[in-house]
């Protein structure tokens, strides 16, 4: 009885879905696509310029590594250094760092647009495919600190695009923006490869992807991807691999690793890359009709599971091989297929007003994630929270103190910051001398110091006033100690003018006087 009643409810829903059994017009959609799209861009541009009260740690990080030309740094290459350094350096503010990361967004929602165009040969399918990629929480929230993992939401876009187009049509232009996407994801993260390998296989066990070797496209894409690559691997070799170290370590793989790690952290990942397409999935199969007849051709249907699953799969077969851990922020690029393969796999019928009500669905959806990011980043994070974030952490506040006590005593700028990432960083990124980072006073990760130097020009210490960190000890006998510094929270101005003031903050510093007169 019980299951006569709810076939009955759900058969009165889907005829009150299909009221209007009318197409949505095609014209229209193209619109409608670019106005969602521009909003997302604003609205996700807006809300972290308005309610993040400090630089995220990975963009002052990536600003304090571009200071210095080098083709690596010691836990990425080079191109995410590089962009963010300059991109601030044209406009000092952390509001740009928000604005590129919504543009790598938006690169990936083009790009996807682009090649649900090209496989569907369908506005409404591929404005639906945009839509649903947006509904996971890495193309929203989770992309508003533009660090390395974000960048590659862009490129990694771009890079399957192009692959589909190139092995398609094999023009030299397609070829040449693959080496490019190619080569400029690599060098913003080594996991770039996981996305290679994958749509590597169609190059080798299909017909059409088996094509692509007689012509001088692909060669072409490798020379390019070389060409960025090649001063990467020198500058890697030169030092010994840091980056590398430095990956493994975060993957534990330098702990002891026990036989259950095997079974439990490849299952881990999956089932957290699960979690996340689960709101889109459902909202595909809440408001649309599946059609009967197949959209994308065999050859697309496997290249679309490839680009959505492929770095998945091969990120899960690593970790159960090497019992190692994969970041979930890692894996932040993995989704930028997953809309076009989730209509592929839905096959959802045009339907205006079911269009309509995926829409309003949307919005409403987009409305309560902004909500609960000003939350997060306005009240939890600066009042609520017992540890101090990244984000909240006093950052401008710290060093303009500081800078202005250097000036006052040295009547010179401050040409140093020595200290652990946050501190370095936050000093570098807010001082108006944008001293040089210094980690940790250790040359192997600051590839860029002179240790002689240091001790000539002076420098800022700074570390937290509950650590006792060893890189002290060999400046012990000449560093001049700061009185205990206090500062609250790093929050919005505007909200602690509503909210008041935040709880404090305990940093220790010293200086070290130049020796020069």
């Amino acid at each position: 009885m019980k299951t006569v009643f709810w076939k009955q409810l759900y058969a009165s829903f889907e005829a009150f879905l299909d009221a209007d059994g009318s197409r949505p017009d095609e014209g229209r959609l193209e619109k409608i696509f670019y106005i969602f799209a521009a909003g997302w861009l604003v609205l996700w541009t807006l809300l972290p310029s308005l309610c993040v009260g400090n630089a995220f740690i990975d963009v002052s990080e990536n600003v304090a590594w571009g200071q210095h030309f080098q083709f690596g740094y010691d836990k990425n290459p080079y191109f995410g250094a590089w962009l963010t350094y300059w991109s601030y350096r044209l406009i000092p503010s952390e509001c740009v760092s928000y604005f590129l990361s919504q543009c790598s967004v938006l690169l990936a929602v083009v790009s996807m647009w682009k090649l649900g165009l090209d496989i569907f040969r369908s506005r409404f399918h591929a404005l639906a495919a945009v839509l649903l990629m947006l509904l996971i929480p890495y193309h929203s929230h989770s992309a508003c600190e533009f660090n390395d993992d974000v960048i590659e939401i862009g490129l990694w876009a771009l890079f399957i695009l192009f692959f589909h187009r190139a092995v398609e049509k094999q023009r030299i232009g397609d070829w040449l923006m693959v080496g490019l996407a190619a080569g400029l994801a690599f060098m913003t993260k080594y996991l770039g490869a996981a996305l290679f390998l994958s749509l590597g296989v169609l190059l080798v066990f299909t017909a059409r992807g088996r094509q692509s070797w007689k012509r001088w496209g692909i060669y072409l894409a490798g020379a390019v991807f070389l060409v960025l690559v090649l001063p990467n691997i020198v500058w890697l070799f030169r030092n010994d691999f840091i980056a590398f170290r430095y990956a493994a370590q975060r993957a534990e793989l330098d702990q002891e690793i026990t036989l259950l790690s095997h079974l439990t952290r490849p299952l881990e990942l999956l089932l957290g890359f699960a979690s996340r397409l689960i709101l889109p999935f459902a909202a595909v199969l809440f408001f649309f009709r599946r059609g009967r007849e197949r959209i994308a051709s065999k050859y697309d249907v496997w290249f679309l599971s490839l680009a959505a699953f492929g770095p998945a799969a091969l990120s899960a077969l690593f970790a159960a091989v090497t019992g190692g851990e994969v970041l979930s922020s890692w894996t932040t690029p993995y989704y930028v297929a997953s809309g076009v393969f989730l209509v592929m796999l839905m096959r959802p019928e045009p339907g205006r007003f079911r269009l309509k009500l995926f829409l309003i669905f949307f919005t409403v959806l987009s409305v309560i994630f902004a909500i609960v990011f000003g939350y997060e980043y306005l009240l939890k994070r600066p009042y609520l929270k017992k540890r101090i974030a990244y984000d909240t952490y006093p950052g401008r506040e710290s060093a303009e103190y500081l800078t202005a006590e250097w000036r006052r005593r040295y009547n010179r700028p401050l040409k140093y910051a020595v200290g652990m990432r946050r501190e370095a960083c936050n000093l570098t990124f807010y001082s108006p001398d944008m001293p040089v980072s210094y980690f940790d006073a250790d040359v192997a990760l600051s590839q860029w110091i002179d240790p002689a130097e240091v001790d000539r020009e002076g420098a800022v210490f700074l570390w937290p006033a509950d650590a006792a960190p060893g890189w002290l000890e060999p400046y012990q006998g000449r560093l001049v100690h700061l009185p205990e510094l206090e500062f609250g929270r790093a929050v919005a101005p505007w909200f602690r003018a509503v909210a008041g003031k935040t709880p404090p903050f305990r940093l220790k510093a010293a200086f070290l006087p130049p020796q020069k007169p």
